[in-house]
């Protein structure tokens, strides 16, 4: 294959991936993202805070976008337990993690933050929130 050829592909190649990536979301205006904080639910006391499951269940009708989610002590938004953040172009996430929440003191609140950015410049933002306790 000659190099004006192979020179000629590649191009063709990038312009194809620019044409198909992220930059092009006419679907985002439609697009509605829902969050359920599966475990642990509002207001609920953990009953082992050893082993405290983080479920939450991600949904759109398009395309999802940013995920974030956020796991710290009450009034103590600087020490996350959970920090997690994701870019993904699914329908679907669910989020699943075992925290140990035993080094603190029993009656500690916490405060479980979710966001979804519901278009691709994350200027419509769904958010959840939950509080439990130990």
């Amino acid at each position: 294959m000659s190099l004006k050829k192979l020179s000629f592909l590649f191009v063709m190649g990038i312009g194809l991936v620019s044409f198909f990536s992220c930059e092009d979301h006419d679907d985002d205006d439609n697009n509605v993202v829902s969050i359920e904080i599966v475990s642990p639910t509002d207001g609920s006391k953990a009953a082992n805070a050893r082993s405290v499951e983080v479920y939450v269940k991600f949904s759109a009708s398009v395309e999802m976008h940013e995920l974030e989610i956020k796991l710290h002590p009450d009034g103590n938004s600087s020490n996350n337990i959970i920090d997690f953040d994701k870019h993904t172009h699914d329908k679907t996430y669910e989020f699943k993690e075992t925290v140990d929440l035993s080094s603190f003191p029993t009656g500690t609140t916490f405060h479980l933050e979710v966001e979804s950015c519901e278009d691709h410049d994350c200027k419509k933002v769904k958010k959840a929130e939950a509080e439990f306790s130990i």
